[in-house]
């Protein structure tokens, strides 16, 4: 299959969304400097700049804005073909990255990942799995995703419904998704795990 496979899985536990901004300093010039990192918005901008200067020796967050593309990452060419750099690891001075950029995304609105602590993680076969802090999950432009909701004492799907108890209490979590293609809903064997199957092309959201 020439798409993606990406499953995410939903478990458990807190959610934690945010993380530190790294202090910068504006820049706009190609020059060589050895005394800080440089980072590209590759499409993107912030406040009008298209690049920006930091003496942080880790990789920051994005804060470049690039329409309604969703940022995935920084590396070391613009075409993405260089090294990647997550946020928060160790980066030398002299270092230039661009943004990466996904035309296609995932957004979640449903208010019960929140309110029921559950953790959304993420992976497809370029990548081990990795745990998303926010609501918005890149995605290649069609292929197939897996959402799995697990750890709950037990659950059974009735339509687009999960229905089960987590630490003793009843709850319930609907399931509703625009802009996929088709929706095929599944219960594991052991009955405390469910997953939601669907192909999507394009723009996808679970509300």
């Amino acid at each position: 299959m020439d798409s993606k496979v990406i499953i995410a899985i939903v478990v458990v536990a807190a959610l934690v969304i945010g993380g530190g901004v790294a202090l910068v300093m504006m820049g706009s010039s190609n020059d060589e400097k050895k005394d800080v990192v440089t980072y590209y918005g590759n499409g993107g901008t912030y406040d009008g700049k298209t690049s920006m200067d930091s003496t942080m020796p880790t990789v920051m967050g994005n804060i470049f804005t690039n329409g309604e593309k969703t940022f995935t990452g920084w590396n070391t060419k613009a075409d993405g073909t260089g090294t990647d750099y997550k946020v928060g690891a160790p980066v030398s001075m002299g270092t230039k990255l661009y943004a990466q950029w996904s035309n296609y995304k995932l957004t979640i609105q449903q208010a019960g990942y929140v309110i029921l602590g559950l953790n959304l993680y993420i992976t497809d076969e370029t990548r081990t799995m990795e745990k998303v802090n926010n609501m918005t999950v890149p995605l290649s432009d069609k292929g197939m995703a897996i959402l799995t909701y697990a750890q709950w004492d037990e659950v059974q799907v009735e339509g687009n419904k999960f229905v089960g108890k987590v630490n003793g209490f009843s709850t319930e979590l609907a399931v509703s998704m625009t802009g996929a293609d088709s929706v095929e809903l599944k219960v594991s064997p052991d009955g405390k795990m469910a997953m939601v199957e669907f192909t999507y092309h394009g723009n996808v959201v679970l509300k």
